[in-house]
């Protein structure tokens, strides 16, 4: 048995076939458009999320177990030890320093309450020794030391590091000066100078950290968690002595690689820390991360 359509059947079909098509193009247009939004609340009590570990400078710091730690939120003397440690800092009585309370200014921008300590160069011939000095420590032969400072200085000077004696002019090592040229340097004596420094001038009135590093893996050094470079053969500091202040502010830097005009640092200095470990090279991302 054979079926036959008719022509005419078969016009009315496709008629109603093309019919149908179009409208379920015209109801497509027609409908409206969709989007969605939402909102959602993180809390987190490790202080982190995504791939920056910290928020705060302070978080960071004390996550790597500092030895002392001067975030210069304080006015006035004694210089309170963030680190828990009790290593407070005294303030010279003839000190041309100041503490700024300028909220949303220092080194750490999310730190709304922070404070940052203010160095001004007063020239030669002036007895601003150290304007920040530590309690007497056994100097260590591993250790880090950091700080962050922001100078437009053309004099240079010395901005943190161990001196022997607690007042005037001392002997001087581990520690972070800067030159003429706004170069940063990293210096220790393991019986000779030996200094590494910056190609970059970093006087450029905007804030900078500088992180120093010594251990059996040399000595190491980082403006900005950027590694300069590494000495692996230098793996000592001078240990001829048996007690040592770390002093922010002026010691004399004569014999030093790259020997500024002022012995005195003329900017702004935050977040003093020394470490008795080499911190890594995360870690120190980490910190200026969080700084940033």
């Amino acid at each position: 048995m054979s079926i036959t359509i008719s022509p005419k059947r078969n016009r009315a079909l496709s008629m109603f076939t093309l019919a149908a098509i179009l409208v379920l193009c015209l109801t497509a247009q027609l409908m409206p458009s969709s989007s969605a939004g939402f909102t959602a609340k993180v809390t987190n009590t490790a202080n982190s999320a995504a791939s920056n570990p910290y928020f705060t400078c302070n978080a960071a710091v004390l996550a790597n177990k500092p030895y002392l730690y001067y975030k210069f939120d304080d006015d006035g003397s004694p210089v309170i030890d963030s680190s828990g440690n009790g290593r407070n800092g005294q303030v010279a009585t003839n000190s041309t320093g100041r503490i700024e309370a300028v909220p949303n200014d220092g080194s750490c921008s999310r730190e709304r309450a922070g404070k940052f300590l203010r160095l001004f160069d007063p020239g030669p011939n002036t007895q601003n020794y150290g304007l920040i000095t530590s309690p007497g420590v056994t100097p260590p032969n591993t250790f880090t030391i950091e700080i962050w400072f922001k100078t437009t200085t053309t004099r240079g000077g010395r901005i943190f590091g161990l001196s022997r004696s607690l007042t005037g002019v001392s002997y001087v090592d581990r520690h972070i000066y800067m030159d003429n040229q706004g170069r940063v340097y990293f210096g220790v004596y393991p019986g000779s100078y030996k200094w590494i420094f910056s190609n970059a001038s970093f006087n450029d009135g905007t804030w900078h950290m500088a992180t120093a590093t010594l251990s059996s893996a040399g000595m190491c050094f980082y403006v900005d968690a950027v590694r300069m470079t590494c000495v692996p053969e230098v793996t000592q500091a001078d240990n001829s002595f048996r007690t040592g202040y770390w002093r922010v502010g002026r010691d004399s830097v004569t014999d030093w690689g790259g020997a500024p005009t002022s012995d005195h640092f003329g900017g702004d200095v935050d977040e003093a820390a020394v470490y008795l470990s080499a911190l890594t090279p995360e870690q120190i991302s980490a910190h200026y991360i969080a700084g940033r």
